[in-house]
């Protein structure tokens, strides 16, 4: 999974873990792909996604709240769809 902080730079390698109650977002480590570093706690009440786009190498989705304007787009790799579609079922779509 991966995040864009600008459309010039490659995507960051992350984890995302999900709990009933939140979503957590950890930096990966590229040399023993594991968590490295804690980047931030996004609380899941309220959360809401776009449609998945489905690409030739990846898929996405943007992951935003009602409370902001700003969306957080989730990456993931053509061989990661499985854990794409059960983040994606535990988010309701934007309606």
């Amino acid at each position: 999974m991966a995040q864009y902080a600008d459309s010039s730079r490659l995507p960051t390698p992350m984890y995302l873990a999900m709990t009933g109650r939140r979503i957590l977002i950890f930096r990966a480590d590229p040399t023993f792909a594991r968590p490295e570093e804690h980047l931030m706690t996004i609380p899941r009440a309220g959360l809401v996604r776009t449609e998945v786009k489905e690409r030739l190498l990846n898929s996405s989705f943007v992951v935003s709240s009602p409370d902001d304007e700003q969306g957080l787009k989730i990456v993931f790799p053509l061989l990661g769809r499985k854990e794409r579609n059960a983040i994606a079922a535990a988010l309701p779509l934007a309606g």
